[in-house]
């Protein structure tokens, strides 16, 4: 007959010592090296500890909660300082193309904007009936629907405010829709 072991390993090669009858885990990078306790001793039982320990350690303890909530508050003020407020745009008056196409170029710097999406919306710009992105040159077009004589267009990308402008099209207006995205702060 075999006696079992007095050291296992878990599923993920963990040591796990048998003593008294219950599993004891040891963690190598967290506990350090490993000691076995006396079978008359349980380590860092609190009542087991010095006076002056017990001190030392509800002082450390005291001093880390401070430390680690200053630390929670800085980490939630840069992830949420760090980010930008996008504005909705509303152009008042009506543009009038020769098509739903034209450029969309960035504002100050009238770069073309690569990878922009324009979106046909309703009347109340809650539904999208078409969408496309613009081209390296900040091109678009959208196809007309067979009715309708005035259109909502969005124009939206990340980290730009989202432009909206009404358009009516006009077979003899002489230029494409222009669209000057400005940078979102």
């Amino acid at each position: 007959m075999t006696k079992t072991p007095t050291r296992k390993t878990d599923a993920w090669g963990t040591l796990i010592a048998i003593r008294f009858g219950a599993l004891q885990r040891w963690y190598p990078h967290t506990d350090g090296p490993r000691k076995e306790p006396k079978a008359a001793q349980h380590p860092g039982h609190a009542s087991e500890l010095s006076k002056s320990r017990r001190g030392d350690h509800h002082q450390e303890m005291t001093m880390r909660i401070p430390h680690r909530l200053a630390m929670l508050a800085l980490v939630l003020l840069l992830a949420v300082g760090t980010g930008y407020s996008t504005e909705r745009v509303m152009q008042k008056e009506i543009s009038v193309s020769r098509a739903l196409a034209g450029h969309v170029l960035v504002r100050g710097t009238d770069e073309p904007a690569n990878g922009v999406t324009v979106e046909l919306c309703s009347l109340d710009w809650k539904t999208v009936f078409k969408s496309t992105k613009t081209d390296e040159k900040g091109h678009f077009s959208l196809e007309p629907p067979a009715r309708g004589k005035l259109f909502y267009i969005r124009v939206l990308a990340p980290g730009m405010d989202i432009y909206e402008l009404r358009v009516r099209i006009d077979k003899h207006a002489t230029q494409e829709l222009t669209i000057h995205l400005s940078v979102a702060t």
